[in-house]
């Protein structure tokens, strides 16, 4: 099911034709499917993060080398916490949480290898998107987030552009929200948190200035 949303709807209890999308997607989410949905940056491809049946899904439609690990969202530093060794960096990540900055951080334990590297590295953002931000209200659990077009080809702005590029896996994707094209901007910045100092990896939409970080 594909949903149209006017980016210029106000998504704080949105109702649109009697359908609130939020709700929609929170028995979808809670029950291992898998979204396509608007970020900041691109539109991304998700589902709950900690499912191993939602990371598998993912890999399949995307085609993506299963050696690499899968972004996550999280709604706030609390969550964050439950996933990555991000306090030594908390003082320096209000800088940019919420905001198109990925960090590379140290894995908790007992998480799905799918978004745990080999090394033991979790890949974690606070989206400042609305429509992610209201999600967020509706679910306690992270949320993956890798770009939703065929692995190896460019990234989508629109629903229709990745309804091409997924070609017949977007048929296993159950839930699609159209939120209009998105904004042409660079993708997240990328900082592994795991070397002193901290690295940039992928300079992206938001510039990165380490400044003082323990490591």
């Amino acid at each position: 099911m594909i949903l149209n949303i006017s980016p210029r709807t106000v998504l704080e209890g949105l109702t649109l034709l009697g359908l609130d999308p939020i709700k929609i997607m929170f028995p979808i989410l809670k029950n291992s499917g898998v979204i396509i949905y608007p970020t900041e940056t691109v539109y991304g491809l998700g589902g709950k993060a900690t499912s191993n049946q939602v990371i598998e899904r993912i890999y399949r439609i995307k085609g993506r080398d299963k050696s690499k690990p899968l972004i996550i969202l999280v709604r706030d530093f609390v969550m964050a916490r439950g996933l990555a060794k991000i306090e030594p960096f908390e003082g320096l990540l209000k800088g940019y949480w919420p905001g198109a900055l990925t960090g590379i951080f140290v894995a908790k334990n007992n998480l799905p290898s799918g978004i745990v590297s080999g090394e033991g590295k979790i890949a974690v953002r606070i989206s400042s998107h609305p429509f992610v931000k209201s999600l967020f209200k509706m679910i306690n659990f992270p949320l993956i987030s890798t770009s939703a077009n065929r692995s190896g080809e460019p990234n989508c702005l629109t629903i229709e552009a990745a309804k091409k590029s997924l070609g017949e896996k977007f048929s296993l994707v159950d839930y699609s929200v159209d939120f209009g094209e998105l904004p042409d901007v660079p993708p997240s910045t990328l900082v592994d948190f795991t070397v002193h100092p901290a690295k940039i990896l992928r300079q992206g939409s938001v510039v990165f200035e380490p400044l003082e970080t323990s490591g």
